[in-house]
């Protein structure tokens, strides 16, 4: 839940490699946000992204204001979150 001076705006998630702080693939969803102080659930896929992990790859999921690859954010406010990441892998 939260406040904004815009009720609808998004945030923007994406991964990265905490040993290098680089961003996977240059990635970023755009997660919608509706802050009008009630709480809200969104179950969002994420854009897919390619990655060499090893089994001591540490990935964080970063929630962040600003994203290179979308518009300025163009809201003012305080929100409060929860997230839970499942990462598909492949051999």
């Amino acid at each position: 839940h939260g406040f904004a001076t815009r009720a609808e705006t998004p945030i923007f998630a994406q991964l990265v490699d905490n040993a290098t702080g680089t961003v996977l693939d240059n990635q970023a969803t755009a997660v919608p946000l509706v802050l009008n102080g009630a709480t809200h659930t969104l179950t969002l896929p994420l854009n897919m992204v390619t990655w060499n992990l090893t089994p001591s790859s540490k990935i964080s999921l970063q929630l962040t204001d600003a994203s290179d690859l979308f518009f300025a954010q163009q809201a003012l406010g305080l929100v409060s979150l929860q997230a839970k990441l499942t990462l598909a892998t492949s051999p």
